[in-house]
């Protein structure tokens, strides 16, 4: 029989700030409907497997995003497949975890919500505070925002909220449902294995990540299903499966990965 990380009690009550949360965002138009049901459901099922610990972490991943300064850029709210591409590689490890090896899965886990946190840091700080952001694959001068590209700014805010996690994942580690706190040594590998997950989405970013242009009125788009309904799109570059949640996924994949090995 599966013993949850938390009791009926606690589930509730991590529901009930998931859902607050969610509909603060939703209003915010920092989440679409969809989004918000999806973080709804999430974070009280990574509380139920992962402990308030994890919870507490991701929890502290969208709410630092929440409150990251307003870039003007207009961008679209989140969609229930990318708030599932940010939470559901921790989620997945965490249920796993319960079977065993919970203390290194648990840690990659929170390494897969380092690297999330990473990429947002660095996306949504870069376009504040502005500088000149350079392709990573032909070293051109691009628009803020533009995937597989890196400035200075971004870069600092990448490494930022990658520590950023690591250091609460160590504050918060008495909560931890492992059988010791969380060691220096793999607050470092959360923190390293974040940073690494972001670099793999700025790569993949750069080369393999779709790009569509409008056929009706010539915007590009990452995403096809963020622009004005009824418009055509066309991809230009890029693997059109290859979405911008499908980058994230495979980043925090990777970043797990790593983690996990790591901590063998």
């Amino acid at each position: 029989m599966v013993s949850f990380a938390v009791s009926p009690t606690e589930f509730v009550l991590a529901a009930a700030i998931a859902a607050t949360i969610a509909l603060v965002a939703h209003r915010r138009h920092l989440l679409d409907r969809g989004g918000a049901v999806a973080a709804t459901i999430l974070g009280p099922s990574l509380v139920a497997t992962g402990g308030w610990w994890l919870g507490t972490i991701l929890i502290a991943f969208f709410l630092s995003s929440a409150l990251l300064p307003d870039s003007g850029s207009g961008a679209p709210s989140r969609a229930w497949h990318q708030v599932a591409a940010n939470g559901g590689p921790a989620l997945a490890l965490a249920t796993i975890g319960l079977a065993g090896f919970e203390g290194r899965l648990l840690v990659a886990a929170a390494s897969t919500i380092a690297a999330t946190t990473s990429d947002t840091w660095a996306t949504e700080i870069g376009r504040a505070i502005g500088g000149t952001p350079r392709s990573i694959r032909t070293g051109a001068r691009v628009p803020p925002g533009t995937s597989g590209a890196v400035s200075a700014a971004g870069t600092i805010a990448s490494v930022a909220g990658a520590m950023f996690v690591a250091i609460l994942a160590v504050i918060l580690s008495p909560i931890a449902p492992m059988s010791s706190l969380v060691t220096p040594e793999q607050a470092v590998i959360i923190g390293v294995c974040g940073v690494l997950g972001s670099s793999v989405d700025t790569i993949l970013g750069a080369t393999l990540q779709a790009s569509f242009r409008c056929v009706t009125c010539g915007a590009r788009s990452e995403d096809p299903g963020d622009h004005a309904p009824g418009h055509g799109m066309r991809r230009i570059s890029g693997m059109t499966w290859m979405t911008n949640s499908m980058v994230n996924l495979v980043s925090a994949l990777a970043s797990w990965l790593v983690a996990f090995l790591l901590t063998g």
